[in-house]
């Protein structure tokens, strides 16, 4: 959520707690990553109590692909100043399969400076995910974020690690992108690119992997008790391994 820069206390045991997953996924044995479903921005809001839903689905002609998708529930509190934690419910449907409930999970964002106190704003995403699926890995994600104001226009990029608790499993890379014009609080447009970079040391080539890029619309309408924000995209594939089109979604309310 955007939001106006203003003084916030910042102490160095905060930013030794908003320290403590790096050294946590530093040391987990390597998983495969999944498309970025959002792009986390490192602002936090202290106080803000929200509830977000937010879904990616493949478009392709090719059966196994066509309808992949994803949704998740957020239920989302910033305590402070610089740390934002949410309880997420995962839902997933594969092809012709129908859709269950796949992991819930522990998601986490610590802001690492008050807004505007570097030319950067920046910050660290930290999740562990428990597997609702027979046969399936708990995992971690680290992602560093990063935002820069031009004027009326963000741009706000993050870059993922995730990887599988299981012995001998590796670490997956992801990034997402996204510019916007701040046109009018009610919409936004912009663009997103969300891709995946292979395996921390062996990457391989940037069109091995899934890429998607496209418009994206962003936007927030107050209301009596708080108010809706709303993300929508429509991304088209841009490496012979990505799918034809990704359509995302995002709403969330939150509450004053």
């Amino acid at each position: 959520m955007q939001q106006i820069a203003r003084r916030r206390r910042f102490s160095p045991a905060s930013l030794t707690a908003a320290l403590a997953p790096l050294i946590v996924v530093a040391t987990l044995p390597p998983s495969p990553a999944e498309a970025a479903s959002k792009v986390y921005s490192p602002i936090v809001e202290e106080g803000e109590i929200a509830i977000e839903w937010r879904g990616v689905r493949s478009i392709d002609s090719d059966d196994s692909v066509d309808g992949d998708s994803q949704y998740k529930l957020d239920f989302e509190y910033a305590p402070t100043a610089w740390w934002n934690t949410e309880a997420v419910i995962e839902w997933s449907q594969a092809p012709g399969d129908a859709l269950q409930a796949t992991e819930v999970a522990w998601e986490n964002v610590f802001q690492l400076a008050p807004q505007g106190a570097h030319w950067l704003d920046f910050g660290v995403l930290a999740e562990f995910a428990h597997s609702l699926e027979d046969g399936g890995n708990n995992l971690v994600e680290l992602g560093l974020l990063g935002q820069k104001e031009f004027g009326p226009q963000l741009a706000t990029a993050n870059l993922l690690f995730e990887r599988e608790l299981v012995s001998g499993a590796d670490t997956e890379v992801g990034y997402a992108i996204q510019y916007r014009w701040r046109l009018r609080e009610l919409f936004e447009p912009g663009l997103e690119l969300h891709g995946e970079l292979g395996e921390l040391g062996h990457m391989g080539s940037w069109g091995d992997h899934e890429q998607v890029a496209g418009p994206a619309f962003f936007g927030r309408a107050r209301t009596a008790t708080g108010a809706l924000k709303y993300e929508a995209g429509l991304f088209f594939g841009l490496t012979s391994e990505s799918p034809a089109q990704v359509v995302r979604v995002l709403f969330e309310y939150e509450f004053r």
